[in-house]
């Protein structure tokens, strides 16, 4: 059993990390109020962006073919839409989270540093994560009160949404992985996530209206099979019980992905050690 001493100091210690990230998320605040035209640029892209979805989805998407397909994941062509925009901005949040610090003059240094590795990856996101919540939340604020779209929580909503982010911070991991050793500025696995993620998904229309050699690309996709069910929760309000097997396997995969990123990981970091070239771009 761990004395008193000991766990006064590990409590100190964890005092002293919690203070550290928030550090990190101060300055990332203050970097980011500091520039007021980008903070209302990013506003106004926001409005705008989510608005265009709406009007074209009330007005453009009325085809019988194209609104029998959107209800076999969502209520309405709205929900398809605008709920589609806003699983993508929280799928997504992982994309650099980690690639970003890799590829920093400072990475070695942050390495080094007498924190845990945790924590600086924590602290260095904290503003943006906070940031996309924030965008999160417009989007259904605006989708929900000027185009009626209908938003359901529940519990399966939020193992959706933690199997989904599981998958997409283990890819994150692998592009982080390779990315320590190449030091590309581009990685293949966001390449190949972005160059794709509005075309093959569903982000903008049913991946069935997809020509047969694109379905096959979406077919490997995960964002697809994340929209959907997180269309079938947030939309349809699909309980736990209906969408369970779908959620199994969303957690088998993420694991099995997860494990596959830490291993390519840390490969990429001990063969840059190896070769002495951790701060190197």
């Amino acid at each position: 059993m761990a004395s008193v001493a000991t766990l006064y100091g590990r409590a100190a210690n964890a005092r002293n990390e919690m203070g550290i990230a928030g550090a990190f998320v101060t300055r990332n605040f203050r970097d980011w109020a500091s520039n007021r035209t980008s903070i209302v640029l990013n506003a106004l892209w926001i409005v705008f962006y989510s608005g265009a979805w709406g009007i074209f989805a009330t007005v453009a998407l009325s085809a019988p073919s194209y609104v029998e397909k959107v209800q076999l994941t969502a209520r309405s062509p709205v929900d398809f839409i605008l709920i589609g925009q806003v699983a993508t901005v929280f799928f997504w949040s992982t994309r650099g989270n980690l690639t970003w610090l890799i590829r920093g003059r400072s990475f070695a240094n942050l390495w080094t540093a007498p924190i845990s590795f945790a924590t600086v990856v924590v602290g260095g996101n904290g503003w943006r994560y906070t940031w996309l919540f924030l965008e999160s939340s417009l989007w259904v604020v605006m989708g929900t009160v000027l185009f009626g779209m209908s938003f359901h929580i529940g519990f399966s909503v939020v193992f959706v949404l933690l199997g989904g982010f599981l998958i997409m911070q283990s890819l994150e991991l692998i592009a982080a992985g390779t990315t320590i050793v190449t030091k590309a500025g581009q990685d293949p696995v966001n390449w190949f996530l972005d160059i794709t993620s509005m075309l093959v998904t569903g982000v903008m229309f049913p991946v069935e209206f997809l020509p047969k050699w694109l379905r096959a690309v979406s077919a490997v996709h995960p964002q697809r099979y994340l929209l959907d069910l997180a269309r079938k929760t947030l939309s349809l309000g699909a309980p736990l019980s209906e969408v369970w097997p779908d959620i199994v396997r969303l957690m088998v995969t993420g694991t099995v992905t997860l494990m596959i990123g830490i291993l390519v990981f840390r490969w990429g970091f001990n063969r840059a050690r190896r070769e002495g070239t951790i701060g190197h771009e």
